[in-house]
């Protein structure tokens, strides 16, 4: 039986994890810093397989993930190449990716915080999805100085 929090719990995680994958896909071209590509690509495979998971689970309920809105890919392509245009120092591109990790991990805390009765699995998705994000920014955090 399908619980709607967990589809939104999960549409949620997906569609974050969604967007960190554009974000990084933009953002490989602007940079030659061979550490912060290793780092960004590792970063990309993480999201596509906490994505892949959370939309397991959702079929599970009979329901597919969402699309992301064409807005919502403007609006980070617009952001990345004003925010790069006359910054495309590692540094600057790191604290980018930074800022969309902690807004991601802010975004689904606030879900996670409103204690929805979820299914285990579903949590542990969401959960990891947070630490995912906790170790991206300490690792691109390596990459400010």
């Amino acid at each position: 039986m399908e619980n709607p929090n967990d589809v939104i719990l999960l549409n949620e995680v997906y569609q974050s994890a969604r967007i960190g994958m554009e974000a990084v896909d933009m953002i490989l071209p602007k940079t030659k810093d061979l550490s912060l590509i290793g780092d960004l690509s590792e970063q990309r495979a993480q999201y596509l397989e906490i994505a892949k998971r959370a939309a397991r689970e959702m079929l599970e309920y009979n329901r597919f993930p969402e699309d992301q809105a064409m807005v919502c890919k403007t609006a980070i392509w617009s952001s990345i190449q004003f925010s790069t245009l006359f910054n495309p120092a590692p540094k600057n591109i790191a604290q980018l990716m930074i800022n969309g990790s902690r807004k991601g991990m802010d975004e689904l805390n606030q879900l996670l915080a409103r204690r929805l009765e979820t299914q285990p699995q579903t949590a542990q998705i969401a959960n990891d999805y947070v630490t995912l994000e906790q170790n991206n920014v300490t690792k691109l955090s390596s990459h400010l100085s």
